[in-house]
């Protein structure tokens, strides 16, 4: 098996549609109907990732999320990754699911091809996370670990894009005003050139100009000397979801596989440029 998931659904049919898929996929399901039992199952099962719906009988999807949140806080080793399911066209919504900590939100009816990349990369990035955070509890363990700095400074975010509109222009410029980070638009020509500022995270975006072409430097910039430990989101289009998949198994950090959200991005950038600092620190320990 590849991993333990726990799909938490209300909807028996829903749990047997995700079982079916995941198992085929190689992985081992476990299942539960309600928050609580979900939470039960957290403690007997351990879980490697939580798939759970918006809607459950006993709590939402978030309040499940901020409990699943909360256990982790108190054990040793990296969180529980959690993806909520919510039905199509509720925007509000999975900008919430996002906030309040869920790793990913997806879509009814669920694109295969893309939770299957999407599990394999969260997957990734918390195997990785637990082998640096062991070497980090071997250190404090030892008395050699650092204490944290008490501040953090504004994140480093470049944004790759080929030949954006008025109106890809026009939503960086609301993400400026919207963050406290500094963010920088380059084209693809000068994506690669030795840049004094190693950026936090990288964003690949896509435009109707860019044909997919944005995604070939993925790749380069996850070898490349000072963007090969910065966060990469690809940003896709709606149709694009051979191209989402392909990013996330080639290495990207997060993706978003509806065209540019400055919102969802905003939340997405925090969470990358938070982890890419977590990792800098533990790495350096």
């Amino acid at each position: 098996m590849t991993g333990r998931i726990l799909v938490v659904d209300a909807v028996p049919t829903n749990r047997i549609i995700l079982r079916v898929k995941l198992s085929a996929a190689y992985y081992e399901v476990v299942q539960a109907a309600s928050g609580e039992a979900a939470l039960a199952m957290l403690r007997k099962a351990d879980p490697d990732v939580v798939i759970a719906a918006s809607d459950l009988p006993d709590m939402s999807g978030r309040t499940l999320c901020a409990a699943i949140r909360h256990r982790c806080a108190s054990r040793p080793g990296p969180a529980v990754p959690v993806i909520i399911v919510h039905p199509a066209g509720q925007a509000d919504e999975r900008l919430a699911s996002l906030a309040a900590g869920a790793d990913d939100v997806l879509s009814r009816p669920i694109d295969d091809i893309v939770m299957l990349a999407r599990l394999r990369s969260l997957l990734r990035a918390r195997d990785a996370e637990a082998e640096l955070q062991l070497r980090d509890d071997t250190r404090r363990a030892l008395g050699l670990a650092e204490q944290a700095a008490d501040f953090t400074t504004p994140g480093q975010v470049r944004i790759i894009a080929d030949r954006p509109g008025d109106s890809v222009r026009a939503r960086i410029e609301a993400l400026r005003r919207r963050s406290d980070d500094h963010i920088e638009l380059v084209d693809p020509d000068n994506a690669m050139r030795e840049n004094p500022r190693h950026p936090d995270v990288v964003v690949l975006l896509e435009t109707e100009h860019s044909a997919g072409d944005v995604l070939s430097l993925l790749p380069q910039l996850r070898s490349n000397r000072s963007t090969r430990r910065s966060a990469l989101v690809y940003v896709a289009l709606p149709d694009q979801r051979r191209e989402a998949a392909s990013a996330l198994d080639m290495g990207a950090s997060d993706l978003m596989s509806d065209g540019l959200e400055v919102e969802e991005l905003a939340i997405r950038l925090t969470k990358q440029i938070a982890r890419k600092r977590l990792g800098d620190r533990l790495r350096a320990n």
